[in-house]
């Protein structure tokens, strides 16, 4: 990897062997199979993922530097303690819950690898738990702006289970989403101990969504306003031909979300 490829990464944070990065839509986080791609670990020198976003999911993504902090850290992905918040635009409106609690969603998943896909079962699997928060209806109830926070680690646990629900995620086509130029899914809010001297004061970073997640949103804005748009998906879907990435969105699992 060149040196303009590394400086081209957003650090949003750097020290103590812990570094957190504004990952963009359509990088890896990890080498996958086949090769043939650029990947965080490879730009920051074999840096460790403390967990997993998407190929096709951007935002925040922590790495370890040394073995030392991978120890200290990764548990805290593992268990839940590691405080991740999501942006996600999805397919209709759903149920909004009580005032300010959000909604929380229950299921048990089973990752299939060679298929590279998640399904819910109603026995065995793991358990995956998430809670959501509506934040803005779009394009006459075809569209909600969420809010997502997962309380457990599994692979495409957001995308899965809010598809369960009723509600895939936007530009998901493997779940089914409608299409979109990106998976508008984003890791917008992370929160660690980033002192290892004071492993329960936790520092929360964040990144907003980028300029290509953006976009899509206000596609799905500009057909709510638009009264001479009678079908504000088919509006949204005409600017949005492709699905997240030419490459597989599943290629790097997401053992956060998401996906992650």
């Amino acid at each position: 990897m060149d040196r303009s490829e590394r400086a081209a990464l957003r650090l949003v944070h750097d020290a103590g062997g812990l570094v957190v990065v504004d990952k963009p839509a359509g990088l890896a986080t990890q080498p996958v199979r086949g090769g043939g791609h650029d990947d965080l670990v490879a730009l920051l020198d074999g840096a460790h993922p403390l967990h997993r976003l998407d190929r096709a999911t951007s935002g925040l993504c922590a790495l370890a530097r040394d073995a030392a902090t991978a120890a200290r850290l990764a548990p805290l992905f593992q268990s839940g303690g590691a405080h991740r918040r999501y942006v996600a635009l999805v397919r209709g409106v759903p149920a909004a819950g009580a005032a300010g609690a959000g909604v929380e969603l229950r299921h048990r998943l089973v990752h299939d690898t060679a298929r590279r896909s998640s399904r819910i079962v109603l026995t065995g699997g793991q358990e995956a738990v998430l809670r959501y928060r509506v934040c803005e209806a779009l394009a006459d109830g075809r569209a909600a702006l969420l809010e997502v926070t997962p309380l457990t680690g599994r692979t495409h646990q957001i995308r899965v289970q809010l598809a369960a629900a009723g509600h895939p995620v936007v530009g998901d086509r493997r779940y089914g989403g409608p299409p979109a130029e990106r998976l508008m899914l984003h890791a917008a809010e992370l929160a660690l101990p980033l002192d290892a001297s004071h492993p329960h004061a936790t520092t929360t970073l964040r990144a907003p969504p980028p300029t290509d997640f953006e976009t899509v949103l206000a596609l799905w804005r500009r057909a709510a306003s638009s009264a001479a748009t009678k079908n504000a998906g088919a509006d949204a879907d005409a600017h949005a031909h492709a699905d997240a990435g030419d490459a597989d969105p599943d290629a790097d699992a997401d053992h956060g979300d998401a996906t992650r």
